[in-house]
C-alpha cells in the first residue's frame, strides 16, 4: 500500500500543523485568538458604554413572537395532518390487529404491569 501524493497547497498548510496520536494541532491558534480579541475590542468601541438591552423590557415584541410561534406551529400541524392520517392508515393496513399509535407494557417501580 503506497501513501498518496500530497499537493503543494496541502504541504504549506501541513507546515503549520502536526499529527500526533491522531490529533491535528494548529499552531496558528494564538493568531486566531488575537484576531478574535481585536474584533471584540472593535465591537466594544462601536457600541460604547451603553448597556445592551435584551427583549425582557419589550413586552409587545415578546407577545407578538409568542403569538407567531403558536400560530405557525398550529398551521404546520394542520397542513401536515393529511400526512399523519395517511401514515396511520398505512400502519393499520399493514397490521390490522395492532394499534396505530404506540402501545406497550412497561414495568414501573411497584413492579406492576402497566400499559403506556
Amino acid at each position: 500500500m503506497t501513501m498518496p501524493e500530497i499537493s503543494s497547497a496541502n504541504k504549506s498548510s501541513i507546515g503549520n500543523k502536526t499529527v500526533r496520536s491522531g490529533t491535528v494541532y494548529d499552531f496558528k491558534m494564538q493568531e486566531r485568538r488575537r484576531e478574535n480579541l481585536e474584533r471584540a475590542e472593535k465591537l466594544k468601541a462601536e457600541l460604547g458604554d451603553e448597556p445592551i438591552t435584551g427583549t425582557d423590557d419589550r413586552i409587545a415584541y415578546r407577545f407578538v413572537k409568542r403569538v407567531f410561534d403558536f400560530v405557525f406551529s398550529a398551521a404546520v400541524l394542520v397542513l401536515l395532518s393529511w400526512l399523519f392520517i395517511i401514515i396511520a392508515i398505512v400502519i393499520k393496513v399493514d397490521d390490522p390487529k395492532g394499534p396505530c399509535s404506540s402501545s406497550r407494557r412497561a414495568w414501573v417501580k411497584t413492579a406492576a404491569d402497566s400499559k403506556c
